[in-house]
């Protein structure tokens, strides 16, 4: 993105504008793979690191953070996966949408 936005500022205005239409926050997931990705994994409730080719330096600040062992789309699958359906791997800060 440019013009002085990124991903995270993006996702937020989203969840805003999604806050505000339907009157609860969603519990987001935010998967990359690249240093472009950093604000949108910040942003989100959920987030995944997809493995690269070369070794990832990306180290977002996120404490529900799921690192893939496999790479490309596969890594994808893997991440979805690991945060699909498990409830008790995130404890969300706020109520969320059900």
């Amino acid at each position: 993105m440019t013009g002085g936005l990124d991903k995270g500022g993006a996702v937020t205005w989203l969840v805003d504008r999604f806050t505000s239409l339907r009157g609860c926050e969603p519990l987001t997931l935010g998967l990359g793979d690249g240093p472009n990705d950093q604000s949108l994994l910040e942003a989100v409730d959920q987030a995944v690191v997809i493995r690269g080719g070369e070794v990832s330096t990306l180290a977002p600040r996120q404490p529900t953070l799921y690192r893939s062992q496999a790479a490309g789309t596969l890594g994808w699958v893997e991440g979805i996966a690991y945060w699909w359906g498990e409830e008790s791997r995130v404890t969300p800060k706020r109520e969320v949408c059900s």
